[in-house]
């Protein structure tokens, strides 16, 4: 096809990352006008680790071995010049996530 010519194998993933990140930050902002706060939670947190991904993969050619979302941001931080706030949000949002994981109910 057209775009295994002018994308590399691992731009095109990348970009497949990117495309997902999306739609998962979609689904954050239709949790959060439905009020439904821990969803959207939940998705934030996925589309800040998919971009994070596509962004490791642009970077590398290498999908991360990791789902951390901190751990995805110290891969990256030695490529680009990170803030160290952005390691601190990061870590932020890995905990609030944890602690629904753990608050929630059985069933």
């Amino acid at each position: 096809t057209i775009c295994r010519a002018v994308f590399p194998r691992d731009q095109e993933e990348a970009l497949w990352w990117i495309r997902v990140a999306k739609k998962d930050l979609e689904r954050a902002r239709y949790s959060l006008e439905k009020s439904d706060k821990v969803a959207s939670l939940f998705w934030s947190q996925q589309a800040v680790e998919k971009a994070l991904r596509a962004l490791h993969i642009a970077l590398t050619g290498d999908a991360p071995k990791t789902y951390n979302i901190k751990r995805l941001c110290e891969a990256v931080r030695q490529f680009l010049d990170l803030d160290e706030s952005v390691l601190e949000k990061a870590y932020e949002l890995t905990q609030y996530l944890s602690l629904i994981h753990i608050s929630e109910p059985t069933r």
